[in-house]
């Protein structure tokens, strides 16, 4: 595996507040547009605030999103599932977040320690794109780094904000449309901040 080039996979998560307690969805997008998501039951009320931003409520045993119902499923289910996707490309990932380093990473592996399953091996590196963007977009020059304010400035649409699917997607095409634009190759864009899985995990388990 170690031989083989990595293939980038850009991600999203959507949870029911900034401590993340209750993780609702992953989106995954390969670079070739091969895709994963999955909604997850939280088993519990959500808070108001999780309805206004996601869309997202909880209601008779089912989750819905702007009054629609999903197809949800246990934490341990989709996180099994996310793991047996990732695994079967048969070659080392990086995965690639927009604010992974402060938030996605931290949530997805405490979930994954707090459910006893292992974090897939074939995961040998993840990228933070909001320092990178930071690094070369001067802030006199944009209204500020979230991801749909940088998809308005890079022109790439984003359809259905806070839906992780749609998230993911409108990642990589900013970051593909971006490096484009600025002549520069989408590694090297990426690589400037990068860490390994593990850097994530000793800070879970000795905090």
């Amino acid at each position: 595996m170690a031989l083989s080039k990595p293939l980038l996979i850009f991600a999203d998560l959507e949870t029911e507040s900034l401590k993340a307690s209750l993780l609702l969805q992953i989106a995954a997008v390969t670079e070739n547009n091969e895709k994963f998501s999955v909604y997850i039951n939280p088993q519990e009320a959500l808070s108001k605030q999780c309805l206004q931003i996601t869309g997202l409520y909880y209601h008779n045993g089912q989750l819905y999103r702007n009054g629609r119902l999903l197809c949800s499923i246990t934490i341990t289910h989709a996180l099994r599932l996310f793991k047996k996707w990732l695994n079967s490309f048969e070659r080392p990932v990086h995965l690639v977040f927009h604010n992974a380093f402060s938030f996605d990473m931290k949530i997805l592996l405490k979930h994954f320690v707090k459910q006893n399953i292992s974090f897939p091996p074939c995961v040998v590196g993840v990228h933070d794109t909001l320092p990178s963007f930071r690094k070369h977009i001067k802030i006199t020059e944009i209204s500020g780094f979230k991801l749909g304010l940088l998809a308005e400035y890079i022109k790439v649409p984003l359809i259905d904000a806070h839906n992780a699917e749609d998230d993911a997607l409108c990642l990589k095409n900013i970051c593909e449309t971006f490096t484009k634009e600025k002549g520069l190759s989408l590694n090297e864009f990426l690589d400037t901040y990068t860490k390994h899985p593990s850097d994530f995990l000793k800070k879970l388990t000795n905090p």
